[in-house]
């Protein structure tokens, strides 16, 4: 499956006294979380928004720029809301649970009557994750920079049939499965591996990154393709006629400066689905 390049410009992040390694989404609100090194137990709620629209076509690297010409390209709306509760154990250990709501949309001509644009919805609770981390050096004595290192499991939570209604006829509609890029959980139980680091060069300008990947062991999770038709013979030949449970990979890089208590950032980021899991 092809890979999906986000490039993240500027954000900004409010009262932090110093550069750490930033929180991380990958797909669908798996939300990767890195606290700041704390000196004492306590609790940290963190917020994540994030919005996106997403309307070109690629066949491998090459962009079907016809598509929006012709306006059959199909449009995702993605809106994300990641509530995570961290509980700081010690200097080093600290637990987070991470809640994912998420609203989606997706309009297009091809699963409907191919002639009109209509459009299917999605909204709720996504895929629960629990995770444990560790400073891997004492962050008492590492000032200038540290790594964390994480682990979790992902809860299937979200619903991964969910349903609207495609119309097939102008004065008709099927109620079916919404497509895999707008449902809220993937079906199965995940184990997730995270490493976040940062580097302070100065008191204002600073480095940070982070990898994510989440471990699925499942293949399918019986969810129908066909959007409320039945599966065609090609679909059924080569198993694409129900939902996948794929693995996810996510990877960031960038920097920091801060002007008083705000600290801006800008960097790159990369995520998508491999074309095999590691297991399964």
């Amino acid at each position: 499956m092809k890979h999906i390049y986000i490039f993240l410009f500027i954000a900004f992040v409010l009262t932090q006294i110093k550069t750490s390694a930033q929180g991380c989404v990958a797909i669908k609100g798996t939300a990767g979380v890195c606290g700041r090194p704390a000196d004492a137990k306590g609790w940290e709620l963190n917020l994540n928004n994030r919005y996106y629209t997403s309307y070109k076509h690629f066949v491998g690297t090459i962009e079907q720029k016809h598509r929006i010409d012709e306006k059959s390209n199909v449009i995702n709306h993605a809106y994300e809301l990641n509530v995570t509760a961290i509980r700081t154990l010690n200097v080093r250990w600290s637990l987070a649970i991470t809640l994912p709501v998420l609203a989606f949309g997706r309009s297009s001509l091809y699963e409907h009557d191919r002639q009109n644009r209509y459009s299917t919805h999605s909204l709720g609770l996504g895929d629960i994750r629990l995770s444990a981390y560790r400073w891997m050096l004492d962050p008492v004595t590492s000032h200038k920079g540290n790594l964390q290192l994480g682990m979790g499991i992902k809860l299937p939570t979200g619903n991964y049939n969910y349903q609207d209604y495609f119309y097939r006829k102008t004065d008709s509609a099927v109620l079916g499965a919404v497509d895999q890029s707008i449902q809220l959980g993937d079906g199965g139980t995940g184990f997730t591996f995270e490493l976040n680091s940062f580097y302070n060069f100065s008191h204002k300008v600073g480095a940070y990154g982070g990898a994510f990947y989440l471990v699925n062991p499942g293949e399918v999770n019986g969810t129908s393709t066909s959007r409320g038709a039945t599966p065609s013979t090609t679909a059924i030949k080569y198993n694409t006629d129900v939902m996948s449970i794929p693995d996810l990979f996510m990877a960031r890089a960038g920097l920091t400066y801060m002007i008083k208590q705000v600290t801006f950032t800008g960097g790159i980021r990369m995520e998508g689905l491999p074309s095999e899991d590691l297991i399964g």
